[in-house]
C-alpha cells in the first residue's frame, strides 16, 4: 500500500526511472536475502571483505579445522549436536514453506486453467454457432437469386426465426468481450512469472474482441408476408459483404483463440502434469497438426481490413 502511494505521487520519468533500474535490482537483493544460493553469496562476499579491508581477519578454513581439532571431545559433541539441530530446523521449515507455497500456487493455477478453458470454450461455441447462421443466411441468399423456391422459402422463414436466437446470442458475446480483461487484470502477477502468457492471452482477447465487433450485422428481422416485399426486404438486410467478413474472422479467430488458450493452460498445468514418453509419442503422431497450431500462435494470418 505504501509502494502503491508512493508511485502516485511519481512523475512519468521518475516511474520509468524506477521501473528501468530499480525494479531490477530490488529484485536481485530479493534473491540474495531469500534464497540460499544468496544467502551463501553475502557469505563469501564478507568474508572476502574482512579479509582484505578489515583489521579483524576472519579464519581460514584450515585454521578452523586445526581450532576444532585442540577443543575437547565434550565441545566437540556440543557443537556438532547444535549445529545439526539449527540446521535440522531450518532445513524443515524451508521445506514446509516452500512445500506450501508451490501447493498454493499450483492450485491457483489450476483454477485459472480451468475458468479459462471455461470462457473461453464458451466463446468460440458461440462465435460458431453465429457464423453458422450467418453462412445459412447467404446460403439463402445465393438461393433466391434463382427464383422463388420451397427451399428457399424455407431458408427465409429459417433466418427469421433464427435472427431473434442471434441477437441473443451476440449480446452473451458482447458481454464476455468485455469480461474477458478481468483475466489479464486480476491475474497479471501470476501470469507475468510465465514466459509468453500475457502476450497469448491479449492475443485472445484481441481475437474475441474482433468477432465481437464484426458480429453487428443487419439480421433480417420483422420481414413481411407478401413474398415480393419479403425477398426484396430480405436481400436488403442480408448484406453479403458484411456477413461474409464476419464469417472470415470467425474462422481465423476462433483458430487463434483455441490454439493460444491452449498454450496458455498448458503453461498453466505444466508444474501439476509433466510430459511424459507417451507424451512424446501423441505429439510426434500428431506433429502437422503440432505445427499447424503453432504456427497460429506464432505467425497468424493478416487480416484485411482489421
Amino acid at each position: 500500500m505504501f509502494g502503491l502511494l508512493m508511485m502516485e505521487k511519481l512523475s512519468g520519468r521518475s516511474f520509468n526511472v524506477l521501473l528501468t533500474y530499480l525494479f531490477p535490482v530490488s529484485l536481485f537483493v530479493r534473491f540474495l536475502a531469500h534464497t540460499f544460493v544468496g544467502t551463501l553469496l553475502i557469505s563469501i562476499a564478507l568474508y572476502y571483505f574482512c579479509l582484505l579491508f578489515s583489521e579483524t581477519k576472519p579464519w581460514t578454513g584450515y585454521q578452523l579445522v586445526l581450532w576444532l581439532d585442540d577443543i575437547d571431545t565434550t565441545a566437540k559433541t556440543g557443537i556438532v549436536t547444535s549445529v545439526l539441530t539449527v540446521v535440522g530446523f531450518l532445513v524443515a521449515f524451508r521445506t514446509a514453506s516452500e512445500g506450501w507455497k508451490v501447493q498454493a500456487v499450483a492450485q491457483m493455477k489450476i483454477r485459472l486453467a480451468e475458468e479459462l478453458e471455461a470462457f473461453y470454450s464458451e466463446a468460440s461455441q458461440l462465435a460458431t454457432d453465429l457464423r453458422l447462421v450467418a453462412e445459412g443466411m447467404l446460403h439463402t441468399e445465393a438461393l433466391l437469386r434463382n427464383g422463388m423456391t420451397d427451399e428457399a422459402s424455407y431458408g427465409i422463414a429459417q433466418a427469421a426465426q433464427q435472427s431473434t436466437e442471434y441477437h441473443a446470442k451476440r449480446l452473451r458475446l458482447q458481454a464476455m468481450a468485455i469480461q474477458c480483461f478481468r483475466f489479464g487484470g486480476s491475474n497479471y502477477t501470476l501470469l507475468s512469472t510465465m514466459p509468453g502468457v500475457i502476450e497469448w492471452l491479449e492475443r485472445c482477447t484481441k481475437a474475441l474482441n474482433e468477432i465481437a465487433q464484426k458480429s453487428w450485422i443487419t439480421l433480417p428481422t420483422g420481414l413481411p408476408d407478401e413474398p415480393t416485399q419479403r425477398v426484396a426486404m430480405f436481400y436488403r438486410l442480408v448484406q453479403r459483404p458484411a456477413y461474409e467478413a464476419f464469417i472470415a474472422v470467425c474462422k481465423d479467430d476462433v483458430r487463434t483463440i483455441n490454439a493460444c488458450v491452449g498454450g496458455v493452460r498448458g503453461q498453466l498445468l505444466d508444474p501439476v502434469v509433466k510430459p511424459n514418453a507417451n507424451t512424446y509419442m501423441v505429439i510426434r503422431k500428431k506433429r502437422e497438426y503440432m505445427v499447424r497450431a503453432i504456427d497460429t500462435v506464432i505467425k497468424p494470418k493478416p487480416k484485411g481490413g482489421s
